[in-house]
């Protein structure tokens, strides 16, 4: 079964944990992968620049604004149809530009995951994902929420395919979510 997921969540919602669990669900194949912060990281790799959120929002914003909106999106595509597997995911869905690109593939499903907001400050606090960010503060954190590049997930993943995954308690309780899902979708 052929199917290319757009996956949408806001940072440190369980999006890449939610990719790992449902690899579990299915070890004889492989999912393929692109992660739209992986382009933007490839970039600031190249020119030297620190890779915070905030680096990450500027760098993208000025792509945007200077090549045209969807211009992430693209790239994201061609990158998904080289990709040699049958079930690939788009990790980073964020504008509505991203949604109609997905929609290209005739087999898409757009999955939200989701968690309060404490949770995910903790989250992101705790893996330092990003330069920076076991400093932040719970005031930054909600204040980066409201950026362009994250303000329209919520509104987004209210007209995803199927209702919100909710990742707020225990990782066990999360997988059987990603258990679920898989049996309903992919099986």
């Amino acid at each position: 079964m052929d199917i290319t997921i757009g996956l949408l969540g806001e940072q440190g919602s369980g999006k890449s944990t939610f990719i790992q669990l449902l690899q579990e669900c299915m070890p004889e194949e492989e999912i393929g992968c692109v992660r739209s912060s992986d382009i933007l990281a490839e970039s600031l790799n190249a020119l030297g620049i620190p890779r915070s959120r905030k680096n990450y929002t500027k760098h993208v914003l000025m792509i945007e604004k200077e090549y045209g909106r969807g211009t992430l999106a693209e790239e994201v595509y061609r990158r998904l149809i080289k990709l040699p597997t049958k079930k690939r995911v788009w990790d980073g869905v964020r504008w509505t530009q991203d949604v109609r690109v997905i929609r290209r593939f005739s087999d898409s499903l757009l999955v939200y995951v989701t968690a309060d907001v404490k949770t995910r400050y903790r989250r992101v606090k705790d893996r330092k994902d990003k330069f920076g960010e076991e400093y932040l503060t719970f005031d930054e954190f909600e204040a980066e929420e409201q950026s362009p590049t994250e303000k329209d997930i919520p509104i987004i993943g209210a007209k995803a395919d199927l209702p919100p995954i909710e990742n707020d308690s225990s990782l066990e309780t999360y997988r059987q979510k990603v258990i679920e899902f898989y049996i309903r979708y992919l099986k």
